[in-house]
């Protein structure tokens, strides 16, 4: 599910977001964050990232 839920919000983001560190293809997109709190990221994934 959430392998469908990535290559779903990839399609969006490059209809809305600037990828200034790609380029430009939806392969490109190797990180979604879903949410943060304080310094802490998390992805789409679950994975945590401090920001």
């Amino acid at each position: 599910m959430a392998n469908t839920r990535m290559e779903e919000l990839k399609k969006r983001s490059l209809k809305h977001l600037f990828h200034y560190h790609g380029g430009g293809g939806v392969g490109d997109v190797n990180i979604i964050f879903e949410k943060g709190k304080g310094i802490m990221l998390t992805d789409v994934d679950g994975k945590e990232y401090m920001d």
